[in-house]
């Protein structure tokens, strides 16, 4: 019994070392992710005159990232579809 327990904490010790390692990885990517998301927003945002192109160009990749798993990015990439549907709104109405 003392050696399965032995066997057991010495596995979750490195299990956790390995893990924080992982998390590291994946603190930068969600930021990337975010940053570019926020990006597309601003490109949106200050060229409402070239929707439809930018929609053309980044559309289909915005709406492929509604699978996103992480939150933070997961509110950027709705944030980005909000401002596009001001902007489409906006348009027409002029």
């Amino acid at each position: 019994m003392a050696d399965e327990e032995e066997e057991a904490d010495g596995w979750g010790s490195d299990f956790e070392d390995e893990n924080i390692g992982g998390e590291d990885d994946d603190d930068s990517s969600w930021k990337v992710r975010r940053a570019t998301a926020k990006l597309i927003d601003a490109i949106f945002s200050s060229r409402p005159d070239m929707l439809r192109d930018l929609y053309h160009r980044y559309g289909a990749l915005l709406s492929s990232r509604f699978k996103e798993r992480d939150i933070n990015v997961k509110c950027s990439i709705l944030e980005t579809f909000h401002t596009i549907l001001k902007s489409a709104i906006h348009s027409e109405n002029n």
